[in-house]
């Protein structure tokens, strides 16, 4: 999937909205597959979240609200294009999440190297 500007629709953490699983559930309505989205999350986030919290069309895009998200939040409140450009490094959050989703990693570099016309990230960053 690609936005109107012809990118790829890229989340902070690096996760790949036109290939996640949840934003094709809430694009397709499928609340059976946004149930079982809540009930994973609410474990992860420490809390209940219904199916319609679970909802995503990607957090990049206007006008979301994934308050569940603490790197949502945390990249917003930094003002950042990507987890990929944080100053900070990784943080516990997105560490948790690369350690998981190992290919978003590879994405947060490819960012950051184009970004920095081709050269290699320092060591010990994203």
């Amino acid at each position: 999937m690609v936005s109107s500007s012809g990118a790829r629709l890229i989340a902070y953490c690096g996760n790949d909205c036109g290939e996640c699983r949840v934003r094709s559930a809430t694009l397709r309505g499928d609340r059976a597959a946004l149930e079982a989205v809540a009930k994973a999350w609410s474990k992860a986030v420490g809390r209940p979240l219904d199916p319609e919290e679970a909802r995503c069309w990607g957090c990049r895009v206007d006008g979301v609200l994934l308050s569940h998200c603490e790197i949502w939040r945390c990249a917003g409140e930094k003002g950042l294009e990507s987890c990929a450009f944080c100053p900070d490094g990784p943080c516990a959050d997105l560490r948790g999440v690369l350690e998981r989703h190992p290919e978003r990693e590879e994405r947060l570099g490819r960012l950051r190297r184009e970004a920095d016309g081709g050269r290699p990230a320092a060591p010990g960053s994203v």
